[in-house]
């Protein structure tokens, strides 16, 4: 394949600047990210579960369950690309994850390629670098990118379906859907062959292929079914729609965007619809047609639409490619010829102005740095030390620590998660405001869940109430670390970071501490305080040296 590549990219310019143009912006990116930007949050548990089970624990989340959201490929990927770089837990996956980008991309020029020709790559390659879903994730670890790595290989495999390649296809395929279920669907895929080959032989293909991915991806069903009484993936369907945030809304610019993705898709199928090659992206694409309604309704991260993405790229690459090689024959009518060019010349132009535009909006933002808490965790906790911390970077956190820590209590501020196992959770359920009565919830007061400033103080009471939280460790709330300070003088600062903004440890005096009463009543009564903006750290704040900042206490 490599030297197949090698050849028509020798031969065609248009193949060379397809190719050579998301190279390039891979490259440039590359050297302006660099390697120690933002962390996408999943990325702490996947590698937090990835060297549980590579150090002979299982695959379990930091609570001790089975870790299930997704797959294991996912975990173990990002344990053994962060085990064999040996520096920072998440320099490793972030390069192994940015060469399956790179050749996740390359290989779908490929396919535009074999589907359209070299004029096919090119509008492809173009296409890839103005959509910005496609570089939102960008160098992070997110588990798209060796799923849209995959399902290439897997439709490249495909399209010359001998008994061997089918088999290997099928093996990847049922690596992709252990590593992320969303595209289970697509097992279909083979079907694209019906009226193309004999009846006999598209049987033995979709057998041949079902039947290597049902073996290569079936048992982890089971596994989860026998530890946890669920059926995967259909227990994540709740958790996946409580992370709904407006945070992703949709907006005049994300429906002209998904417009022109629908349109090309329509084009595509009607002009591609009776090629088998082309049935195996429409077959690919539908299988994502599920997903991608649940990301959209949900208004959930748009990196999530990745794959389909990359998929509507081809299938817009090669429509396009095709209505341009019809009309642009110098024999034609000198009018329409003339309207071609002007055409012609207006793609040209937007295509610029959106490439630029993909290119600019999807920068990366405001890292945290993590490395000065990391630090003194490592220097001033002993193993098996219980401790509380919130939801935003715990995972992360445990992740770099070199000793295991218990965690006690999370506080979640993402708010609207009920928490009903103890009964002493019940009387403090979701208080956001100073003047909620006990036992009030969100929709008592007609409020959504998801509005800002809805606390989860039950976490908070718990991280103070439970024994064995002797820390708690608060990275990016400092209302919240304020809060407590202030109003519990059993509470005292243990560490904070140099600009006092990023992260802060407190320890909890229990022999001080009021009644659980008391306790809610205080966080009750001054739970408006809470409300304030989390102010965010500038990029050079953010990047100050790691290991400068000296504890401070109170």
């Amino acid at each position: 394949m490599i030297e197949t590549i090698r050849t028509r990219i020798e031969a065609s310019p248009l193949a060379l600047a397809a190719y050579g143009l998301i190279a390039l912006i891979w490259a440039i990116r590359l050297a302006i990210e660099g390697l120690d930007g933002p962390v996408f949050s999943d990325a702490g548990a996947y590698l937090y579960a990835g060297n549980s089970l590579l150090t002979g624990h299982g695959l379990t989340a930091p609570d001790g369950e089975l870790f299930h959201p997704h797959g294991p490929v996912g975990p173990v990927l990002i344990a053994v690309a962060s085990g064999l770089v040996g520096t920072d837990p998440f320099t490793g996956p972030k390069i192994v994850f940015a060469i399956f980008f790179l050749a996740s991309l390359i290989g779908t020029v490929r396919i535009a390629q074999l589907l359209g020709g070299d004029r096919a790559a090119l509008c492809t390659s173009i296409a890839l670098a103005a959509v910005p879903f496609i570089w939102s994730g960008f160098l992070e670890v997110l588990i798209d990118q060796p799923q849209l790595g995959m399902i290439v290989a897997t439709i490249l495999l495909l399209m010359t379906p001998t008994s061997a390649r089918v088999v290997i296809a099928g093996v990847i395929f049922g690596l992709c859907i252990l590593t992320k279920e969303t595209m289970a669907l697509a097992a279909v895929m083979p079907l694209a062959w019906l009226g193309t080959l004999p009846g006999r032989e598209v049987r033995r293909i979709l057998l041949q292929f079902i039947g290597v991915v049902f073996v290569t991806a079936f048992w982890w069903w089971v596994l989860v079914w026998v530890d946890s009484a669920v059926v995967f993936p259909f227990d994540q369907i709740g958790r996946v729609a409580s992370r709904s945030t407006e945070r992703f809304g949709i907006g005049v610019e994300e429906i002209l965007t998904f417009a022109v993705l629908v349109a090309a898709w329509v084009w595509f199928v009607l002009r591609e619809k009776g090629r088998a090659p082309s049935r195996l992206v429409m077959l690919a694409g539908l299988g994502m047609v599920p997903s991608t309604i649940v990301a959209v309704s949900n208004q959930l991260d748009f990196r999530q639409l990745l794959v389909v993405s990359a998929l509507t790229c081809i299938a817009g690459g090669v429509a396009l490619a095709g209505w341009l090689r019809e009309n642009s024959s110098s024999k034609r009518m000198i009018g329409p010829y003339r309207f071609f060019k002007v055409v012609a010349g207006a793609i040209i132009v937007v295509a610029v102005a959106l490439v630029a535009r993909a290119q600019i909006v999807t920068q990366p933002g405001d890292p945290l740095n993590l490395g000065t808490i990391v630090w003194w965790l490592n220097e001033s906790t002993v193993p098996e030390e219980q401790i509380a911390i919130t939801y935003a970077y715990r995972r992360e956190i445990l992740s770099r620590v070199d000793h295991p820590l218990r965690i006690g209590t999370v506080i979640d501020l993402r708010s609207g998660v009920e928490r009903t196992n103890e009964s002493r959770d019940t009387p403090l359920r979701l208080a956001g405001c100073g003047y909620c009565l006990e036992g009030e919830t969100a929709a008592d007061r007609g409020e959504k869940a998801a509005d800002s400033g809805w606390v989860d103080l039950i976490s908070v009471r718990r991280a103070l109430v439970e024994p064995g939280n002797e820390l708690i460790v608060i990275a990016r709330a400092p209302s919240l670390a304020k809060v407590l300070i202030k109003y519990f003088p059993a509470i005292r600062f243990k560490y904070h970071d140099a600009q006092g903004i990023n992260v802060f440890v407190l320890q909890v005096d229990h022999e001080r501490l009021p009644s659980e009463a008391e306790i809610d009543r205080i966080l009750r009564r001054h739970a408006g305080d809470l409300l304030l903006d989390l102010p965010t750290p500038s990029r050079q704040e953010a990047n100050s040296p790691d290991g400068q900042a000296a504890p401070g206490s109170s």
